[in-house]
């Protein structure tokens, strides 16, 4: 989900968390093999570089709703 918006003009920074769980401190690496975890990122950008409807565009295209497990889950 990061590398799209590190790539956008207007982005000035992100944020990433892995959320939910069981693990005190879980991992990526971690997460991509147990399902009760998400990544999370907070994007801070610039307004007059890039509109929320843009940031909302590179979201939608990163995705797949259709997937109950999360966006494009990568088995290990």
């Amino acid at each position: 989900m990061q590398p799209p918006y590190d790539q956008a003009k207007g982005v000035i920074k992100l944020s990433s968390v892995i959320r939910g769980g069981s693990e005190r401190t879980p991992t990526t690496r971690r997460s991509r093999r147990i399902n009760e975890t998400a990544e999370s990122i907070e994007v801070t950008y610039d307004p007059a570089q890039i509109s929320y409807d843009q940031l909302l565009d590179i979201f939608w295209r990163q995705i797949n709703p259709t997937q109950a497990t999360g966006n494009f889950t990568i088995s290990a």
